[in-house]
């Protein structure tokens, strides 16, 4: 809950993410995916694409922050589309913008 409420919130069409400075020199990512996105074979894809994203992404390597992303109900039967997905993840890891990232630059 800590996670939630102290965090900069990014919002796509399927995923939520939160973003949070830790005291570590790595950054962490987290899930939230419950059963309310679907069955378990696409929760697993959206934490597969998620991961690989996250891991491609050389801008979160070295940096201290926490992530966790939640996934959110389609509305209605629509079923997510893997390449938006991952356009959104893309977009949302390359414009986190932090405290000590706002002061340096």
């Amino acid at each position: 809950m800590r996670m939630r409420s102290h965090s900069k919130k990014y919002v796509t069409k399927s995923l939520i993410i939160f973003v949070k400075e830790n005291q570590l020199t790595h950054a962490r990512l987290g899930f939230a995916i419950t059963k309310k996105v679907g069955k378990a074979n696409i929760r697993n894809v959206y934490k597969r694409i998620v991961r690989e994203e996250f891991r491609c992404s050389s801008n979160l390597r070295n940096k201290n922050i926490d992530i966790l992303v939640v996934g959110k109900r389609a509305s209605g039967k629509e079923k997510p589309v893997l390449t938006t997905l991952k356009d959104n993840l893309r977009s949302s890891f390359t414009s986190f913008k932090l405290k000590t990232e706002t002061s340096n630059g």
